[in-house]
């Protein structure tokens, strides 16, 4: 009835006082009030904003006194600024119970628990006493141990069992039991409960698993960490992990605009070889895709053997949820992926039940695990129009422009007249100068920024950035798109089971009657070209009134390439001097420009070293340039001279000469593979070397001219030798990305035999 009577009170005082706080002053004296009167009291002025600003204004003004303090310090640490009402917290001594214990409170949030054990200590009695114990020994938790005996049955058998496995796994740990259990309820709202639990063999194990992470999105969901334990099975002990080694903590704590995007880590006490490590966590979230939609994918089998694997969905009937499994026929198991489905009233719950999946052996260049494993996707997006209705009503308001970004496309495309140019001085400015945040699609939410908001930050993750190049390249007149894709290392795009499938967000322009995909994030990626990860993936692009899915390009070699000369004089004591030329196009032109960009001139001095010592031993690197790096369109070239003194090697008269081109020997090094050999991008490697020889040099023995073109791969190697001048030309060019299981055995037969040949060196002969 008094909260009431206050607050009533203060809406008529707004009218007649100055001030609230005069208000407030008069309450004081004839009402005493407790704490939830006061957050009673306090949620209601928060419709108020006049109300803190007050406060604080009376604070900047040095009007500062404990009871203030006190009221910005609880303030400050309900609406979750911590670091702000440590300041207000610190700045009087009190020996008031709520003030100590909103203050250690605080000192909690911040992951400060050495001090905030301290300020509870001071709480020696009264109504926050209890509760300051029961916070001491939360933080301290990890101090005391328990039996053996409280672990649930399911977790001792399994322990007990694993017992069984250990000799034969090669992974650093044994994932006793993963599960999962996602609640959908008929208010958009939803729950996932985690059951995590995993034996530690060595120190790989306790590397990867010591520390475990959980996001989430601050926006939408909360997670709560019911427990997490370290097991010690040999010592029949269990230890608890306490408060201060669980931390809250912002995932991209640099860039404000993401700071939604959190993690919970647990670091767990007492990790030793055999330990168990388990926790259950619960997170809630607060609504669906937009309001209705779900997704979900999980795989059955990954880099460590799993031995019970569980996941259950229940969900209202109206949400119509489907399922679809992908077996891709590299696990030798006979494995149902079909859940047992059960109707409970209004509800249906699909439950996935699965026992012991042994761990993927890595083998060199293979694909990634999402290529290879065995995975079920859940979603309830019946058509592709319903994720492109959803997802445009999000961004197409974020396309815009203001009166910065309109001058800077105009004096971008001031005297431009061609429109592909006009894309490609856009596309690198915004490249070249929005920061790039890497944030995943969906990570931080799925509602882009304003492209006005990122223009004036200078920073973005990926659907920001490709807004504010779409925003600007239609101020030029251009089309532009967003386009979600999956990147490498995701599942791919099923055209016939609609659902969220995507990582990353890029743009599609439209120059010139012909599409060009966009990833303004490769900030050292050239216009057309595209990072590899986003090659030959399906994707999902917006139009103004449609959606396509389409296929990005897979670059050809040709375009992803580098090319090395190297000339050569050699002087009559056998000394050289040379020059060399390196110059790289497509996703090689990238990773130059990003190395040239971002590494110190005394390491590139250091490492061309290296490569003139590699060449003629004890050679010395005279100068060396870098052409190309003022604009993402010139292709890098880099240029150096040397000398040495030596660079055949001697055999009597004879001298051997080095083949610089060379492929990988170890490309075939296994007899048998159990996965694809698998290659990021397409590419071609090129040499060129004239090695212009002494008088008295002539030719002992030429190899033969090699040359090999298949459906994987083209191959040639010829020398030539005229007017004193050696000269070997050699190109490698990949032709194919994925060399299947099936076709492995007659790849190898071929490529080693290339090998062979190789072997065979040119030899000269010196005459006396």
């Amino acid at each position: 009835m008094k909260v009431m009577l206050l607050i009533d009170f203060l809406r008529f005082m707004k009218k007649k006082l100055k001030t609230f706080l005069f208000s407030l002053s008069i309450f004081i004296n004839l009402f005493s009030f407790n704490k939830e009167d006061f957050w009673k009291i306090y949620r209601e002025w928060k419709k108020i904003p006049e109300i803190k600003k007050e406060f604080l204004e009376k604070w900047n003004k040095g009007e500062r006194d404990l009871e203030l303090a006190k009221i910005l310090g609880m303030i400050s640490y309900e609406e979750g600024d911590y670091t702000e009402a440590k300041r207000f917290f610190e700045s009087f001594k009190s020996d008031d119970n709520e003030y100590l214990f909103y203050y250690a409170r605080t000192l909690e949030k911040l992951n400060l628990f050495t001090e905030a054990i301290e300020v509870y200590s001071k709480i020696k009695e009264g109504r926050y006493s209890e509760e300051a114990k029961k916070r001491i020994d939360e933080i301290e938790a990890s101090k005391k141990s328990y039996s053996y005996e409280i672990l649930p049955e399911v977790i001792k058998k399994l322990i007990k069992e694993s017992q069984n496995l250990e000799k034969d796994v090669q992974a650093g740990a044994i994932v006793l039991i993963d599960s999962g259990t996602y609640r959908i309820f008929s208010d958009s709202t939803s729950i996932l409960d985690i059951h995590f639990a995993v034996k530690i063999l060595n120190d790989r194990g306790k590397r990867r698993f010591a520390e475990m992470e959980l996001p989430y999105d601050s926006t939408d969901e909360v997670v709560e960490i019911i427990y997490a334990r370290t097991i010690k099975p040999e010592e029949k002990k269990v230890i608890p992990v306490g408060r201060k080694h669980i931390r809250d903590v912002s995932k991209y704590l640099n860039f404000p605009l993401y700071s939604n995007a959190r993690v919970k880590i647990i670091s767990f006490p007492e990790v030793e070889e055999g330990s168990v490590l388990e926790y259950r966590a619960r997170y809630k979230i607060s609504k669906l895709i937009d309001d209705r939609f779900t997704v979900f994918t999980f795989s059955v089998q990954g880099n460590f053997p799993y031995m019970k694997q569980y996941f259950e969905i229940i969900f209202p009937e109206s949400l119509n949820i489907d399922y679809k499994d992908y077996r891709r026929g590299y696990l030798e198991k006979d494995l149902s992926l079909k859940p047992e489905v059960k109707k409970e009233g209004k509800n249906f719950k699909y439950i996935w039940k699965i026992d012991y999946i042994p761990e993927i052996i890595k083998e060199e260049n293979m694909p990634p695990l999402a290529e290879i494993v065995d995975y079920v996707r859940i979603s309830n997006f019946k058509t592709w129009e319903n994720i492109y209705e959803w997802w445009k009503k999000l961004y197409e308001e974020k396309i815009e422009t203001d009166e910065n970004i309109r001058k800077k496309v105009k004096d971008l495309i001031k005297g431009v007249k061609k429109e592909r140019e006009k894309a490609e001085r856009i596309y690198s400015w915004v490249c070249e100068n929005i920061r790039y945040v890497a944030v995943e699609y969906g990570e931080a939410g799925f509602r882009p920024h304003t492209a006005s908001e990122i223009f004036l930050n200078k920073y973005g993750d990926c659907k920001d950035q490709a807004i504010l190049l779409i925003s600007m390249l239609r101020y030029a007149g251009i089309k532009a798109y967003p386009v979600l894709i999956g990147t490498v290392g995701t599942y791919p795009l099923d055209e016939n089971f609609p659902s969220l499938y995507f990582n990353h967000a890029i743009a599609l322009c439209e120059v010139e009657e012909e599409e060009v995909f966009l990833d303004p994030t490769g900030e050292t990626v050239s216009f057309g070209d595209l990072p590899s990860g986003d090659q030959g993936r399906k994707v999902l692009v917006f139009k103004d009134d449609n959606f396509e899915i389409k296929e990005t390009p897979l670059i050809e070699p040709e375009f992803n390439k580098v090319f090395k000369k190297m000339e050569i004089v050699v002087k009559k004591d056998e000394s050289i001097k040379g020059e060399r030329i390196v110059i790289t196009d497509g996703v090689f032109n990238a990773g130059q420009r990003w190395y040239f960009k971002y590494t110190k001139k005394k390491q590139i001095e250091e490492t061309l070293k290296r490569k003139i010592n590699s060449i003629t031993p004890g050679g010395k690197l005279l100068k060396w340039s870098v052409e190309g790096m003022d604009e993402l369109k010139n292709n890098i070239v880099l240029k150096m001279s040397f000398e040495g003194k030596k660079y055949f090697s001697k055999a009597g008269i004879l001298r051997i000469v080095p083949d610089w081109g060379g492929l990988d020997s170890g490309l075939c090094s296994l007899e048998e593979r159990n996965y694809p050999l698998y290659f990021r991008f397409l590419s071609e490697n090129e040499y060129e070397i004239d090695i212009e020889l002494p008088k008295n040099y002539s030719v002992f023995y030429l190899p033969k001219k090699i040359e090999i073109d298949n459906r994987w791969f083209y191959f040639l190697r010829e020398y030539k030798f005229k007017n004193k001048t050696l000269k070997l030309h050699q190109i490698s060019r990949w032709k194919k990305r994925v060399i299947d299981v099936n076709e492995y055995k007659e790849f190898r037969k071929v490529f080693n035999d290339i090998l062979q040949k190789i072997e065979d060196k040119a030899v000269l002969k010196v005459d006396k």
